[in-house]
């Protein structure tokens, strides 16, 4: 299909020729086709008059067929306005000769109808000047044709076998011509209306995305502030205690209380900064081995509080590698560990996490099991939205859980969680592996470079 169109554009249009638009690029083709079709009717016409022993017709319609090869040299080279001129004036004068001569039931006056819908298709509505004067022009040599007897020729006397030979041609050529003229004007409009459809659900789309952010917005704007005003307000009341108290271990007490407050707010901005990242950048794939992604996740909470009180087991084969955006991959198991760190059950001595990584077909299924105090049943449907707490112990931002399947989603994956309360809870979350298409990536730029 390429190799046609390449084709057809090289038949019709020098190479090097910038066309500015689809509309205007098809309007070119249109007008290189009605200079082929004029010039090939008129050798026709020629060549059929000549079998049929009329010899005085030859001059006009060899020049209509000269006119019309020049007419197409010069749409082809970019001549498009002066090559539409020349084809309009010598089909409409040709067309005109022989409508005076030619007896009115052979038909020849459909060819007028044809070059009305060429000019006013051809010139288009850029041109719309040019379009309208070679339709009155048309009109008005047909009507002088119709009413007038001019004498420009031997008029012959033609047989009825001529004239209703005559009657097909000129029917056939004039509905090709026609049909031509219409088939542009129904492409261009079936583009523009699927451009128009495409466009339609690219803002539906975009709307159904804007609502759903201006409502995340608001949500967003209320609790941020409170949960940024609260850590603060909390140092503030501190503060004033300790230019209270004269007591070591109580002025050690509110300096605890501060780091703690501190620590909310900084997980919280990293919340804020997280979601952001998410929200405004793409999707950047790289590749590494799916082993140091999760090690680097566990390092990175070695300090977390409560995480010296869990031990955590992994079981990822050495050789698993995928192909992501490692940033949002790296939030995302950062998240679920630390929460599993958060919520561990303190009343169990073995509080453990259980980190697998596996591949199935084009996806890696990460699992992250906790024996922690498990999500009351009426939360889970709930827990990846906005600002949802599903404890009343939940000291974090609530933004953790929306952040990490907002990041799932803009990987292409999923994320389950089962849950039951003082038992623990499971997320399993399902990541594309994005391998080939980073591999056909690596290709064309090499293919690139290598031209």
């Amino acid at each position: 299909m390429a190799f046609n169109r390449t084709l057809l554009r090289s038949l019709f249009i020098e190479q090097d020729h910038f066309i500015l638009s689809h509309k205007q690029y098809k309007r070119i083709l249109l007008t290189g086709r009605l200079c082929l079709m004029t010039f090939v009717v008129s050798v026709g016409y020629l060549l059929f008059d000549l079998y049929n022993g009329i010899n005085f017709a030859w001059p006009y319609q060899l020049g209509c067929a000269l006119f019309a090869f020049i007419s197409f040299v010069l749409n082809r080279i970019g001549k498009f306005s002066a090559a539409k001129i020349i084809l309009g004036l010598s089909t409409n004068l040709t067309l005109f000769i022989f409508a005076v001569n030619e007896p009115l039931e052979a038909g020849l006056y459909m060819f007028f109808i044809t070059t009305n819908l060429g000019a006013l298709i051809a010139f288009g509505y850029e041109e719309r000047g040019k379009a309208i004067f070679f339709t009155l022009f048309s009109t008005t040599l047909f009507l002088l044709s119709v009413f007038i007897d001019f004498e420009f020729i031997p008029q012959p006397l033609y047989s009825q076998e001529y004239i209703q030979a005559n009657v097909i041609i000129n029917f056939i050529s004039s509905s090709i011509g026609s049909a031509l003229i219409i088939y542009f004007l129904i492409s261009i409009n079936h583009r523009a209306e699927s451009q128009m459809a495409k466009n339609e659900k690219e803002i539906s789309t975009k709307n159904s995305a804007l609502t759903k952010l201006n409502h995340e917005l608001d949500r967003f704007v209320f609790s941020t502030s409170h949960d940024l005003r609260a850590p603060l307000m909390s140092i503030h009341g501190l503060l004033q205690l300790t230019k209270l108290s004269h007591d070591a271990a109580e002025l050690k007490s509110f300096h605890t209380m501060m780091e703690s407050q501190v620590d909310t707010l900084d997980k919280l901005i990293r919340d804020i900064a997280d979601y952001a990242r998410n929200s405004q950048q793409s999707i950047i794939l790289s590749n590494s081995s799916v082993k140091k992604i999760v090690l680097d996740s566990i390092e990175s909470l070695r300090f977390f509080p409560g995480a010296e009180k869990v031990k955590i087991h992994w079981q990822v084969p050495e050789d698993l590698r995928i192909t992501t955006d490692l940033t949002r991959l790296q939030i995302i198991l950062s998240n679920l560990i630390s929460n599993a760190f958060k919520y561990h059950d303190s009343k169990k001595e073995n509080s453990f996490i259980r980190i697998t990584a596996k591949e199935r077909l084009d996806k890696i299924i990460f699992t992250i099991e906790d024996n922690g105090i498990g999500i009351p049943n009426e939360y889970l449907n709930k827990i990846f939205e906005m600002y949802t707490r599903a404890h009343e112990q939940s000291f974090g931002s609530g933004l953790g859980l929306y952040i990490v399947k907002e990041a799932i989603e803009k990987l292409g994956g999923t994320i389950q969680v089962q849950s039951r309360v003082a038992e623990g809870s499971m997320f399993t979350l399902d990541i594309p592996n994005f391998l080939e298409a980073a591999n056909e990536k690596e290709n064309e730029v090499a293919q690139q470079m290598k031209a």
